[in-house]
């Protein structure tokens, strides 16, 4: 999901969703793409050639129901609340249910600007913000990775009033969970790379 907030008065957005879908088999597959967010719910039809991967998206353009009007924005710890969506996407072939998938998401938007001392400043949803991070690794090099031990330790960045992690480079690509986590707790991710 790419969320465009209109700034600066943050009274609607323009959702784009899009889906990697791809075809397994060695026959031509048709079918329907279905992805609903609340009350929004849409439904396209794709065919897929043999051993095809192709990105099929829902735009507002295309899609008025994707232009929601005063939508619940995220911001970062502790500007404000965490406002969550979830979105779940399914593809059905003929009466087969192919694949499913949920994401949650924030609508928010994020810029960075150089400003007239060159430094890069940061906005959120049109406000400038004070990044205040720390370097994340792995938060267990045996990748014994938990929910608690994740909840734990993004609890004590956003407890030490921390609003971004930076995921080192050499690390492993942290878990959606991590990342759903972070969401809940208004902390932004940056990957180093």
């Amino acid at each position: 999901v790419q969320p465009k907030l209109s700034l600066p008065g943050l009274d609607s957005a323009q959702l784009t969703l899009s889906v990697y879908l791809r075809n397994n088999t060695d026959k031509p597959v048709t079918g329907t793409l279905s992805a609903a967010i609340e009350d929004i719910k849409l439904a396209q039809e794709a065919t897929l050639q043999p051993g095809e991967t192709r990105e099929v998206f829902f735009k507002p353009e295309d899609c008025k129901e994707l232009t929601v009007a005063n939508p619940r924005v995220w911001w970062p710890h502790p500007l404000g609340p965490q406002e969550l969506y979830t979105m779940d996407m399914a593809f059905t072939a003929g009466k087969q249910l192919s694949d499913t998938a949920r994401v949650r998401f924030g609508i928010r938007g994020i810029t960075s600007v150089i400003n007239k001392d060159h430094w890069r400043e940061y906005q959120v949803n049109g406000k400038p913000i004070l990044i205040r991070g720390g370097a994340w690794m792995t938060s267990d090099m045996m990748l014994n990775l938990s929910h608690d031990r994740y909840a734990a330790l993004i609890g004590y960045a956003r407890n030490a009033n921390l609003n971004m992690l930076r995921s080192e480079g050499f690390s492993i690509r942290e878990t959606e969970d991590f990342y759903n986590l972070c969401d809940e707790a208004g902390i932004m991710v940056t990957q180093q790379i």
